[in-house]
């Protein structure tokens, strides 16, 4: 007899550190500082001013002038975290020379098993036991956790979220055959069409 998993598959939007063990811990922030460099790349490193226990598992990070009518565009790479502070490689693109500027970099941090894509972060809250759900269960027990069920709105994600499941959660076991992973989306089996939350089309993978 199979058995029949449900696991929840999540879209974080709220960020805000969490202290339960089943919710993704994120957190974002800005930090300013002036910034000088006579050559097109330099490395700079940037304060998070929270008190983690440990480096978090993902940085993402963009750098602009502070003084937005200035001319400078930088491209930002994220070479080392650590849990006070992360590393980065700033280059600026719009010209191959130096600046002498204020710098403003936008971060957005998480601790914990999650997949970005774009600008989301997909998350499954807790690989550790099976919970027997409907899609309102499903929705509720993410709304208590700070976040919402997921749409998927293309083949690049669906890959990209199909794949993240199964390197997480163990099946085509004798335990079980498969997973069900609930999504906010709703599917018309007469017609075969996927129609996200938003109302948009989705993608029937």
């Amino acid at each position: 007899m199979r058995k029949v998993v449900n696991l929840l598959l999540v879209l974080a939007q709220v960020w805000s550190v969490a202290q339960s063990t089943d919710q993704l811990m994120t957190s974002r922030g800005s930090w300013k500082q002036p910034s000088f460099s006579q050559k097109s790349k330099t490395k700079l490193q940037i304060l998070y001013r929270l008190c983690l226990s440990k480096a978090p598992d993902f940085v993402y990070a963009v750098a602009k002038p502070s003084n937005q009518s200035l001319p400078f565009e930088f491209s930002l790479v994220v070479l080392e975290m650590n849990s006070g502070s992360f590393l980065v490689e700033l280059e600026r693109v719009d010209q191959a020379s130096g600046w002498d500027t204020m710098i403003t970099v936008d971060w957005f941090l998480y601790t914990g098993i999650a997949l970005v894509h774009g600008k989301r972060v997909f998350w499954l809250p807790d690989l550790s036991e099976t919970k027997t759900m409907n899609q309102e269960q499903s929705a509720i027990y993410c709304t208590n956790r700070g976040a919402e069920l997921a749409d998927i709105a293309d083949k690049e994600t669906y890959k990209l979220i199909y794949n993240h499941i199964a390197e997480s959660h163990m099946y085509n076991t004798k335990i079980r055959s498969f997973v069900h992973a609930w999504l906010a989306s709703k599917y018309n089996p007469q017609t075969r069409n996927v129609t996200q939350s938003n109302g948009e089309p989705g993608f029937n993978g």
